[in-house]
């Protein structure tokens, strides 16, 4: 199982976390729906209405159901971080926003801090120096595509 923009181990990362609410759950479990899955788990995820804690409990099932589990913390956020770096090397997410997220994740969870340090660089000149965006957004390309090269050597 992948950490990948749609997947469900994404969602929970992002949802562990707190980068995701219920809808974000809802609108994954109403997708997985669309595209023919039935698991009991995912049909309830696209109806959620549920407190925190029983829709981890839901993800967690999910998940659990593919050989899996919900990292914590750091395991948590390094999912999240290369679901990100690929979203802005695949071009769903503007290299700006991309660099700024992964900013926003950096303070949240320290553990991951030393790893995206050169986007909270990027994303600090990116939103200073107008002019010069367009180079910005290739280096946060080039450092995305990085990590997520990186996350298939060691992963």
């Amino acid at each position: 199982m992948t950490g990948g923009p749609s997947s469900l181990l994404g969602v929970a990362c992002r949802f562990r976390l707190r980068l995701a609410d219920w809808r974000d759950v809802e609108q994954f479990g109403l997708k997985e729906l669309a595209s023919s899955k039935t698991a009991p788990t995912i049909i309830e995820l696209a109806d959620v209405s549920a407190s925190t804690d029983r829709i981890l409990q839901l993800l967690e099932a999910a998940i659990t159901a593919d050989g899996g589990t919900i990292p914590h913390s750091a395991a948590a956020a390094e999912v999240v971080a290369m679901q990100i770096s690929g979203e802005i090397v695949a071009g769903e997410v503007e290299p700006g926003a991309g660099a700024r997220a992964l900013w926003r994740l950096a303070r949240q969870v320290p553990a991951v801090e030393p790893q995206l340090r050169v986007f909270i660089g990027l994303a600090s000149e990116w939103d200073d120096d107008i002019p010069n965006r367009i180079a910005y957004e290739a280096d946060i390309v080039a450092a995305a595509r990085e990590l997520s090269a990186s996350s298939t050597r060691t992963g």
